[in-house]
């Protein structure tokens, strides 16, 4: 008799179906804390004993994706976070995954020294230009959740060069803000680029006395800042939200952003939200960039589009002018094609009150065409009762069909047309969230991650199996 037994090397999938089947969420990396590849065991020994490493205060917020490499940002809300940007490799198919990989310093460990204001301090987010060009907006002030921030350092923008071969993260220019621009609670939140060739930058600033629109022009090498109390400072009304039993004060101001496509009449629309607010808005490109309308009464150019169904953070708009977004009230991801009315067209495609708790970023991989995304459970890190024995942050995918807002439009529309994505994972979860109990799926081993039609499937992670043949004799 000849028998094949299966033995699971690797899980990293697991599917977080919503509403819409169009996307199938799967998690790609899972940590119970983070660590990093220390120069040597002293090293880290050192930041450990002199509290310059404290694992429970070191969270992940930001992800973008650049070629082979997803890239995260962990600001230093707390004492204790020795590494403020750093990356890990993408997975690619048919090869032994490590779901909990040691994070690498970028560009280098020296440029993560707190209190050298010509390194990294304090990085939320960051976005990468198609052409290789990663923009960091570094806040400078660190431990800004204690009671006596570190102010040493100013805001910066830092943009380094990822496609310089020999040397990748040269830094090619670091961008300084006038008085008119920043304050002393500055902190910057969100970025995003505009690339129809303006050289235009916007980025949040959700500071608590003057929060507002930072807009900065690379061809001029200078910046303004654009104010709106009605949409950009947090709703009085809104001072706190439940997650899994967990309240958290949200009383914040600016936060996500998202950036329109490029259309073909050349006009493009800024969408943000502030954290302490259900109410979605935007503002014409055209507006910001008129620094003469920009810092005067901009109250009239922006517009409402209405309630969201919670509170979100993190946002992001596909070449498609789909926008997506976080629902931390109900541990979900939704979307809205911004060509059509709000009300009535947000579509929850995903959501799981373990998976999903507070997902905090989103970035694409706009070569595979996948949605990424940061779960980061930041309300138990927000009231001290991060649990380094349980998973606490996750990356997770999903396949959409299209690419970034920074890329043009082209190819197959799968987030807005009623073509549907292959469902690989259809299942139950054991308790350990280890094993998938498998009931209907499609391998994808080796290089059998394309379907028949040639594009990937929505899940990126793989399930290495050894297969043991043994022949028996009946």
């Amino acid at each position: 008799m000849l028998w094949v037994q299966l033995v699971v090397i690797s899980v990293t999938g697991f599917a977080v179906r919503g509403q819409d089947p169009t996307e199938v969420f799967g998690v790609t990396y899972e940590w119970n804390k983070l660590d990093f590849t220390w120069p040597d065991d002293s090293f880290k020994a050192r930041f450990l004993d002199s509290s310059q490493f404290i694992p429970e205060n070191t969270t992940i917020s930001g992800v973008k994706v650049w070629r082979d490499r997803l890239y995260v940002t962990l600001p230093r809300w707390r004492r204790g976070v020795p590494v403020t940007l750093a990356s890990v490799p993408l997975p690619t198919a048919g090869r032994y995954l490590n779901t909990s990989p040691k994070l690498e310093p970028f560009p280098s460990w020296e440029m993560q020294h707190v209190g050298n204001c010509s390194a990294l301090q304090n990085v939320q987010n960051v976005e990468i230009h198609p052409d290789g060009y990663m923009w960091v907006i570094d806040s400078g002030r660190v431990d800004t959740l204690s009671q006596h921030p570190d102010s040493r350092c100013a805001p910066k923008i830092f943009v380094f060069d990822l496609s310089s071969g020999t040397s990748p993260g040269v830094i090619v220019r670091e961008v300084t803000f006038p008085d008119s621009v920043i304050s002393r609670d500055t902190y910057l939140e969100d970025i995003v680029l505009d690339t129809d060739g303006s050289g235009y930058t916007y980025i949040s600033d959700s500071s608590e006395n003057d929060p507002g629109l930072i807009v900065y022009s690379w061809k001029e090498n200078r910046s303004w800042k654009v104010r709106d109390g009605r949409s950009m400072r947090a709703d009085p009304g809104v001072r706190s939200l439940s997650i899994n039993g967990v309240y958290v004060d949200i009383n914040r101001n600016i936060a996500g952003l998202a950036l329109s496509p490029v259309s073909d009449s050349g006009q493009r629309r800024l969408y943000y939200s502030p954290l302490g607010s259900y109410s979605l808005f935007s503002i014409p490109t055209s507006v910001l960039r008129d620094e003469t309308h920009a810092v005067g009464d901009v109250s009239g150019y922006v517009k409402t589009h209405g309630r969201k169904r919670s509170i979100s953070q993190g946002m992001v708009m596909d070449s498609h002018g789909v926008l997506y977004y976080g629902l931390l009230g109900e541990n979900a991801i939704t979307k809205w094609d911004t060509n059509l009315p709000f009300e009535g067209n947000q579509h929850k495609i995903a959501q799981d009150n373990n998976l999903l708790q507070w997902p905090a970023s989103f970035g694409f991989d706009s070569q595979l065409r996948n949605l990424t995304v940061v779960s980061n459970r930041l309300q138990n890190f927000l009231s001290g009762r991060v649990h380094l024995n349980e998973p606490n942050f996750r990356i997770i995918t999903a396949f959409t069909g299209t690419k970034s807002y920074l890329y043009p439009r082209t190819g197959i529309d799968y987030a807005t047309s009623s073509h549907r994505t292959t469902e690989i994972l259809d299942g139950s979860f054991s308790g350990d969230r280890n094993t998938i109990h498998q009931s209907r799926h499609e391998h994808i081993t080796g290089n059998n991650h394309l379907n028949a039609g040639g594009r990937m499937t929505p899940i990126l992670n793989m399930i290495a199996v050894l297969v043991i043949t043994r022949l028996a004799v009946a």
